[in-house]
This record gives C-alpha cells, sequence and structure tokens, in this order.
C-alpha cells in the first residue's frame, strides 16, 4: 500500500505565537523546528510512507528526508494543491508537525488501523482541532483545519457521506498550542 504522509509546518519564525507570553521568539523558532524534525524524523522511522512533504509558507524550508512543497496559500488551500501534485497513491495522511510525543511504534499502530478504514481521524486532546487524517486517496471533502477543526471535519463527512472512523491515540493528541501544553510537553520538547 502506497501512502503520502504531508505535514503542514508554518515558517518557524511565525510559528507559536501564542506562546509569545513565556517563551521568546527565538525560543519558539527552536521549538518549532525541533518538533517538525522529529516528526519527519519518526515518520521515516516507521517505514511506512511512500513520500514525505511538507507543505509549508518558508521558501527556505527544506527537511532532509521530505520533498517540500511551497506555498504561500491558506494551509487548506496549500494541502490541496500539495494533495493535487502528488504521485498516485492508495492512501493520504495529512499529521501535523507540534506533536512532541510523537513515534514511529504509535504510527505505525495507526496506520494499521487505518488500511480497514476509508477515512481515520484523530482530534487533538480536547477535540477541538484535528491532529491528523488518514484516508483513501479516492476520498472527495473539503478541507477544515484551523478553528473548531474537528467538529467541522465531522460534519463534512456526514454532509457528503463519507464514513469515517474517530481513533485515539495519546502521542498524537497531545500538540502544543497553549501555555498549558507547553508546562504539560516540557519533558518531551527536551529530547
Amino acid at each position: 500500500m502506497k501512502i503520502a504522509a504531508l505535514i503542514p509546518v508554518k515558517k518557524y519564525t511565525e510559528s507559536k505565537a501564542r506562546l509569545q507570553n513565556i517563551l521568546s521568539k527565538d525560543k519558539r523558532t527552536l521549538i518549532s523546528k525541533l518538533m517538525a524534525e522529529r516528526t519527519v524524523s519518526e515518520l521515516i522511522k516507521s517505514n511506512m510512507f511512500h513520500s514525505i512533504t511538507i507543505v509549508t509558507n518558508d521558501p527556505e524550508l527544506n527537511i532532509n528526508g521530505t520533498n517540500s512543497f511551497k506555498s504561500h496559500s491558506s494551509l487548506n488551500k496549500a494541502l490541496q494543491e500539495a494533495i493535487e501534485n502528488l504521485p498516485q497513491v492508495d492512501k493520504v495522511m495529512i499529521i501535523h508537525s507540534d506533536l512532541p510525543m510523537i513515534n514511529s511504534k504509535d504510527i505505525k499502530n495507526l496506520l494499521k488501523y487505518a488500511k480497514s478504514n476509508k477515512l481515520l481521524i484523530v482530534s487533538d486532546s480536547l477535540e477541538f482541532g484535528t491532529n491528523c487524517l488518514i484516508y483513501d486517496s479516492n476520498c472527495n471533502f473539503n478541507l477544515c483545519f484551523g478553528l473548531n477543526s474537528y467538529q467541522l471535519f465531522i460534519n463534512e463527512f456526514q454532509d457528503q457521506g463519507i464514513k469515517f472512523t474517530k481513533h485515539n491515540c495519546k502521542a498524537i493528541e497531545q500538540d502544543l498550542d497553549s501555555e498549558e501544553d507547553y508546562f504539560k510537553l516540557i519533558s518531551y520538547l527536551k529530547n
């Protein structure tokens, strides 16, 4: 089975603005870089992907072991453009880069569940955001990443009559979006 992974990565210097009260711009830039590199490293280590593509607004951003798709479009439009430029694959996985607990074992387990499901969705820990989607490449729906994306995706799938499966995976549900997240996940950010 050919699986393409897409990882949206905002320009590091523009990332994690919600942490500006506790972290300097340099520290936020460094953490964003380390998390993106870790996500890529764990995806590569899983040895499950036909391709790994970084979708970014940074013309200088390149991470070893990945392709880069550069776009100044909005997040959802940039992802759609990148998907349209993929070679023929069976499944597409969109996963965020700010997942300090991500590991290749959980990625492999997640992909086992995805094999028997047309569409798999993993929310953030609060079920507000969507940290990962894995779906058959022939699925047709609108991407809804952004504020309240989890419910927006659920609504979209129901409106389109697409069968989906919600999946829990702590390592993928734990993202870095707030000061509370930072203090909860700080030990993973140092590794």
